[in-house]
């Protein structure tokens, strides 16, 4: 384990605590799941789940807007135009995408989402994390 530690980058070993993590929720809902009832309309069926169900879809890129906290950067360079058909459309300066790419790079290097600082608090309070798992969720809470 602790030579697999130093060939894996923190991020690697991040996203395998958090693998191992969401599998046992899902073998919990999964559990939970197959108690379930599930009525039809035209009556009720008790249905077990399978193994098939483990698979749950999720769309790539999900916009869940409402629980992220954004921020304006500047409104310079941006600027709402009406085409040549009357429709209203936006125009984006180079100097405004500029900008806005190199706060992008800035944040994403030193700042962490509200959310990923939760499932780092998570991984330090499972108590079936490994100390490898919780000393690199602790590296990365330190650096936030």
């Amino acid at each position: 384990n602790c030579a697999r530690a130093q060939r894996e980058s923190p991020t690697a070993m991040l996203a395998a605590a958090l693998s191992r993590a969401r599998k046992r929720a899902m073998t919990a809902s999964v559990a939970m799941a197959s108690r379930a009832r599930v009525v039809s309309s035209s009556s009720a069926v008790t249905r077990a789940a399978s193994s098939d169900d483990d698979f749950v879809y999720q769309p790539l890129f999900e916009q869940s807007g409402k629980d992220i906290p954004w921020r304006l950067v500047s409104t310079d360079g941006v600027r709402e135009e009406r085409g040549v058909d009357g429709k209203m459309f936006l125009r984006v300066d180079a100097s405004a995408l500029t900008t806005l790419a190199a706060r992008a790079v800035r944040d994403v290097s030193h700042l962490l989402r509200p959310g990923h600082l939760k499932q780092l608090r998570l991984i330090l309070d499972d108590p079936e994390a490994s100390k490898n798992d919780r000393f690199v969720a602790l590296e990365l809470l330190k650096n936030a």
